[in-house]
């Protein structure tokens, strides 16, 4: 069981650093990377839809935001990470609106990209097992599952 990833980014060295901070672990992390915007990402999302959706861009405007929420809507399942300068908390409502889970400073310093990206794998990884975000598993049942382990709960179990 793995996990797929798409990061967008106007900047290929910007592009690269994000997948550098993704975990390396292959086995359960599929990266796909490439170069491009909102149009490109949005493309990406309708064409193959990835489980975690990573888009570095420049500022969006309103049809900018509008693409992205139109094509997350056509993918439900696909978690949005989007690195932004802008940082109004009129910007941040409407990224929400439109779909995205969190909004990071562009650039992000290196602990909190880190961050950012281990927290959307853990849920999305907890999501897989059934376990809601933030379930009380924690982070060996995510490495577990995302290895294809089963869990139960204990409560659930009867002799």
């Amino acid at each position: 069981m793995s996990i797929s990833v798409s990061v967008f980014g106007t900047d290929p060295q910007n592009v690269s650093r994000i997948a550098a901070a993704l975990p390396a672990d292959d086995e359960w992390v599929n990266v796909r990377t490439a170069t491009g915007g909102v149009l490109e990402a949005a493309s990406d999302v309708q064409r193959d839809p990835p489980d975690l959706l990573v888009l570095e861009s420049g500022e969006l405007d309103e049809s900018d935001l509008a693409l992205l929420e139109s094509s997350l809507l056509a993918a439900p399942t696909t978690t949005t990470v989007l690195l932004s300068a802008n940082r109004s908390s009129e910007f941040l409502m409407r990224a929400m609106r439109a779909g995205v889970r969190e909004v990071i400073p562009s650039p992000p310093s290196p602990d909190e990209l880190g961050a950012s990206l281990s927290r959307q794998l853990e849920r999305l990884g907890l999501q897989r097992v059934g376990v809601g975000a933030g379930g009380r598993h924690g982070p060996i049942a995510h490495q577990l599952g995302i290895r294809g382990v089963g869990l139960k709960d204990r409560k659930s179990t009867r002799l």
